[in-house]
């Protein structure tokens, strides 16, 4: 995205938030679309590069589903953790889906300067493996998801965790007010530059929120919502920090939908990343579960995701099968990727043969990496250390 594009963009925004509905504000708006009509500008402007953490992780825990206890596995794909505790920004839902399937641009010092643009790198103020401390923090005992779901974390198990670091480009933009006695205050909008569909986003302040909730009256954007809880408002869609694979914890539905909300409710907070920074910073990058995200790396933790999926899925055909009541059948209308057989009156042991089956391919796909990693950890438990 080219700075004359992002400030366009954030130029309708500005404008109304800044002087209110009138003649600017609408050409400001035309803007958008029309490269002859002026527009607000700012009055600072900078590019920057923000940190960024790309988390990948299996990880079981024993979970309470409506008074019911099982151990489950949770699987998290190319989740968001914040890499700076900047203020604002690290509250801020910057990481977007469509860097999912793309591998990154190897940073070097050509990528400081862009479109004559020269750009800002936000160094990395916190730690991946931080997370572990913010679990170990946790209540003893059971902690809360929702009424009908918990958890102990005290029973946290990583089987398998990478940290993907990254820098996510952006556009900062400071706007005054016109007239200078307005009592509207100085704003701020930022706005992800990787592309031209980038979302504008800006901190919350009473000021702000109820400028945007008249300027949305008036025009009836019935639309477009504010966020309350939110410290950071976006003016356009923005996706979730947190994305999970897969989520152990059938036949409870929704249960993704829970996890994920409570899981990101903290990462919308400053003072939770800030706390986040305050565990621990990382001095250097030779922890091994430290990756590249590359394209071969995407694909190694895809095989591996899916052929856990496979074997949980067959653990849970067992369970039920052994706890069938007599002249019970059980029947799966599920085709698993690795072909497991159709339940009718199906032994248990045929099952398990092809479980274990399962699980010595997944034992052959174990990264490098992570075997490096286990045997640093000698004096723990290998598979499940933090």
């Amino acid at each position: 995205m080219s700075p004359e594009y992002a400030q366009r963009q954030m130029a309708k925004w500005a404008a109304v938030i800044c002087d209110g509905l009138n003649g600017a504000a609408a050409l400001s708006a035309l803007a958008t679309f029309f490269p002859f009509v002026d527009y607000k500008l700012p009055t600072r402007f900078s590019a920057a590069y923000f940190p960024a953490w790309v988390i990948n992780a299996e990880v079981e825990v024993d979970a309470t589903v409506r008074g019911s206890e099982r151990t489950s596995t949770v699987i998290f794909k190319n989740s968001y953790i914040p890499g700076s505790h900047v203020p604002t920004l690290s509250a801020a839902p910057l990481w977007s889906r469509s860097f999912d399937n793309s591998e990154p641009t190897p940073f070097d010092e050509s990528l400081l300067k862009q479109h004559g643009q020269e750009i800002q790198c936000i160094p990395f103020t916190t730690s991946p493996f931080s997370l572990w401390n913010v679990a170990d923090s946790l209540p003893d005992g059971s902690v809360n998801i929702s009424e009908k779901l918990s958890f102990a974390p005290s029973s946290l198990q990583t089987n398998l965790f990478s940290a993907y670091p990254v820098l996510i480009p952006l556009y900062v933009a400071q706007y005054e007010p016109e007239d200078p006695e307005s009592s509207n205050q100085a704003l701020t909008l930022f706005i992800q530059a990787h592309g031209n569909e980038g979302c504008i986003m800006t901190a919350r302040t009473t000021n702000t929120t109820e400028l945007l909730d008249e300027v949305l009256r008036q025009i009836k954007f019935g639309t477009m919502e504010l966020e309350q809880n939110e410290e950071v408002l976006l003016l356009g869609e923005a996706d979730s920090r947190v994305q999970l694979e897969a989520v152990d914890l059938k036949p409870f539905r929704g249960a993704d939908k829970l996890i994920t909300q409570w899981l990101e409710t903290p990462l919308r907070s400053y003072s939770h990343i800030e706390a986040l920074a305050s565990m621990g910073k990382l001095e250097n990058d030779d922890d091994p579960r430290i990756r590249e995200m590359t394209e071969e790396a995407r694909d190694e933790l895809d095989k591996i995701f899916k052929l856990t999926k496979e074997i949980v899925m067959l653990e849970r055909v067992v369970e039920t099968i052994s706890h069938r009541k007599p002249g019970e059948v059980i029947i799966s209308l599920t085709k698993g990727e690795h072909g497991f057989p159709k339940i009718g009156n199906a032994s248990t042991s045929a099952l398990q043969d092809r479980l274990l089956e399962l699980k010595e391919k997944l034992h052959n796909l174990k990264p490098h990496w992570w075997i490096q990693w286990e045997l640093s950890e000698q004096g723990g438990n290998l598979a499940g250390k933090k």
